[in-house]
């Protein structure tokens, strides 16, 4: 089953019998598959049903699933004096998606991400060396939002990061992005 985005795609619904490309992100992978349309409902939800596909092309994108939160961090180039407040979006345990008015830097530079965390009832301090995967504009356009991965964390900033998605995902205040 697949659904259709918006009103146009209802409008421009697809046809029976007709093969199509259908690409999607799970998470963790990136996919995409050929199949062709056997039935399309538009009422109660306007969805079209597929041909089971014989074969899937996928490749991993990220190592796990992350989970969103807003979390206030600082964000500093390695050696650089120069600190960049940043909100932490989404996070799991190999990388981090922020959001911050000024460009941190390019892909590959090092970068040094510092936040606290509430533990139960204590707080934490979390710092954790990085590497810039991607810098775009943020979507809604007065500033940047940065991937980044984390490099050689330690076993207690693991458990922290573990304990961050586990209350995050329990809460249920977040969602797991997709």
């Amino acid at each position: 089953m697949v659904g259709f985005k918006g009103e146009s795609g209802v409008k421009n619904s697809i046809v029976i019998g007709k093969n199509y490309i259908i690409q999607g992100f799970s998470g963790q992978h990136d996919f995409s598959f050929s199949s062709q349309a056997t039935q399309i409902f538009k009422e109660p939800v306007a969805y079209a049903m597929l041909v089971y596909p014989d074969s899937v092309a996928a490749r991993v994108v990220r190592k796990a699933i992350r989970t969103k939160i807003s979390l206030p961090a600082i964000a500093s180039l390695h050696g650089n004096d120069i600190a960049h407040d940043v909100t932490l979006k989404n996070v799991n345990m190999s990388g981090a998606k922020m959001d911050s008015v000024s460009r941190i830097g390019p892909p590959g530079e090092l970068v040094n991400l510092s936040f606290e965390v509430d533990v139960e009832k204590s707080k934490v301090n979390v710092a954790l060396p990085c590497s810039i995967r991607y810098t775009t504009k943020s979507e809604s356009g007065d500033g940047y939002s940065t991937g980044v991965e984390f490099k050689d964390i330690t076993r207690d900033n693991q458990l922290v990061l573990h304990y961050i998605t586990t209350q995050a995902y329990e809460s249920g205040s977040s969602d797991v992005v997709l």
